[in-house]
């Protein structure tokens, strides 16, 4: 549990420092909430990609989805807080 969580710790920083590079604007706090949220996101898009032979989407179509969700979701923070 204690080699997750430090896993999570250095996976979260270390997004949130590319965050803050690709998008000054955003808070410091709000890179952090921000890269938590895009690893819970690449979670869940791990586990699709592991079930996506069971379902009718596409492992391409997936990961497009997620990527511009992603996108759309830091270009709406730092429109939010600039």
């Amino acid at each position: 549990r204690e080699v997750l969580g430090e896993a999570y710790d250095v996976m979260i920083s270390g997004t949130a420092r590319i965050i803050n590079r690709a998008y000054p604007t955003i808070e410091e706090r709000s890179t952090v909430e921000l890269a938590a949220l895009l690893t819970a996101m690449c979670d869940g898009l791990l586990v699709q990609v592991a079930l996506v032979r069971r379902t009718q989407a596409s492992m391409e179509g997936i990961v497009s989805r997620f990527l511009t969700s992603a996108q759309l979701l830091l270009e709406h923070a730092a429109r939010k807080e600039s």
